[in-house]
């Protein structure tokens, strides 16, 4: 059987990662927009393109040296990316995006005060804590 040959694409994540990104979950070259599905229990990978590309399947070795040079690239680049937008975010001056994020905060603390939408992660302390709190009469004014 004729297997597709993806050395370029090895080759092209470990020198090139910027040509690369990840859409709905799929490692993406940008220049040709050849998608790739890796198979999380098999360790298979499977390249799905608008052109003859998809047609052949990729080899097991390289189907793992796939695997394995998307997981490096994800690990030393993309993350990486992710993580310096996320920190740009921040600081965001724009008014749409602030304006944004202070509706979310003012609707979660809202739903959270009706009872609709319960705080994530509490811990038992917390709630034996805020229910003895609540418990406990207002101090007098002075």
């Amino acid at each position: 059987m004729a297997y597709l040959d993806v050395s370029p694409m090895i080759v092209a994540l470990r020198t090139s990662p910027t040509e690369f990104d990840l859409r709905r979950g799929l490692l993406r070259h940008k220049p040709s927009g050849h998608r790739v599905l890796f198979d999380p229990l098999g360790g298979s990978a499977r390249i799905e393109a608008n052109c003859d590309c998809a047609l052949l399947r990729i080899s097991y070795q390289q189907s793992c040296e796939l695997t394995e040079a998307y997981h490096d690239w994800e690990a030393t680049y993309w993350r990486v990316v992710r993580i310096n937008r996320d920190f740009a975010s921040h600081f965001d001056r724009r008014f749409w995006p602030r304006l944004a994020t202070h509706l979310e905060r003012i609707l979660q603390a809202g739903l959270t005060a009706f009872g609709w939408l319960v705080p994530a992660r509490r811990s038992r302390s917390a709630e034996t804590t805020a229910a003895r709190d609540t418990a406990l009469p207002p101090m007098p004014a002075e």
